[in-house]
């Protein structure tokens, strides 16, 4: 079996990542731990709050808090990606709670399938408000509910795995990591830019991994009041729209959603920008979103797609 590094990613997280800590401290495996804690610029004493937790919990194994100050989730993972010494690593978020056989039960997955270098679970939401009539609908927005109808390989149905709880292989990531040239750069602050997920699993997929799914890999994902509203959700999916462009070329090349670009015409900018317009009707179908959001989101779509023009055409190509 493997021993495992847990990288927890944070940013002013002092007044919630007691939870969290639990969790990676409550594991239950006979392999080696260490956590590795990325502060990414708090100004809160994240990293002093930390420290007292581990302590607290009597410091069940090796814990090491290093800075990354430029910020921005690809960044900190980047930089705790790099520091990982043990041949898997599970990003574990600073809203993330881990049950206590969670990486016992991944470890098992990766034992018994040499070829899988990201797993996925799937995640359980802590609403800390009321739950939104809406939010069953959007939910993979929030990196929560089921990521597939069917467990096992979907490295060619849908080529990637929410990053919450995601486990690796270190040393393909690490190689992917050194390289950069990434696309996506996740969210920063009220920045809710997204896609950086889904690009390390294509890249990790040109490695020559295999991207997993299991639905009985579970854990908690508390959801913040503040993240509960319309204007958070729309953020996300204005920001997941635009990206979804940025990444269609990557996915052709990984071999991910095998089908959708099997014709020459639909990896042409041409042919996505009249598939955008004539999506109108799906954008009106979304009643839970007011309809001058709708028409925002669907208006910034099609100038995205028109200003990447033939660039979107050559990211088809490596």
């Amino acid at each position: 079996m493997f021993n495992i590094s847990i990288i927890l990613c944070t940013y002013n997280s002092s007044d919630f990542i007691q939870p969290v800590l639990a969790g990676i401290a409550q594991q239950k495996t006979s392999n080696e731990l260490e956590l590795i804690v990325v502060d990414n610029n708090s100004t809160d004493q994240t990293a002093e709050r930390v420290y007292e937790i581990w302590n607290n919990l009597g410091n069940p194994f090796v814990m090491t808090i290093i800075s990354e100050p430029k910020q921005g989730q690809l960044h900190a993972r980047k930089a705790g990606v790099l520091k990982a010494r043990y041949p898997i690593l599970c990003f574990c978020d600073d809203d993330n709670i881990l049950p206590m056989n969670y990486l016992n039960e991944g470890l098992l997955i990766f034992a018994n399938h040499e070829n899988v270098g990201v797993l996925g679970g799937l995640g359980i939401p802590i609403f800390e408000t009321k739950k939104p009539e809406w939010f069953d609908k959007f939910s993979l927005y929030y990196a929560v509910g089921e990521q597939f109808d069917r467990d096992g390989d979907i490295t060619n149905k849908k080529g990637w795995v929410y990053g919450a709880a995601s486990i690796y292989k270190t040393e393909i990531l690490q190689r992917i990591m050194k390289k950069g040239g990434f696309i996506c750069f996740g969210r920063t602050g009220q920045n809710q830019s997204s896609g950086d997920d889904i690009e390390l699993c294509y890249r990790m997929i040109l490695e020559g991994a295999k991207i997993f799914y299991a639905s009985n890999l579970k854990f908690f994902h508390r959801i913040s009041g503040k993240k509960l509203n319309l204007d958070y959700l729309i953020r996300l999916k204005i920001a997941g729209s635009l990206n979804s462009f940025l990444l269609d070329g990557l996915a052709y090349q990984a071999g991910a959603r095998q089908g959708w670009y099997n014709k020459r015409y639909k990896r042409s900018w041409i042919f996505r920008a009249a598939r955008t317009i004539t999506n109108l009707k799906i954008f009106l179908k979304e009643k839970e979103i007011p309809l001058k959001f709708k028409i925002q989101i669907y208006v910034l779509r099609i100038i995205a797609i028109l200003r990447l023009n033939r660039n979107y055409d050559k990211s088809f190509f490596k």
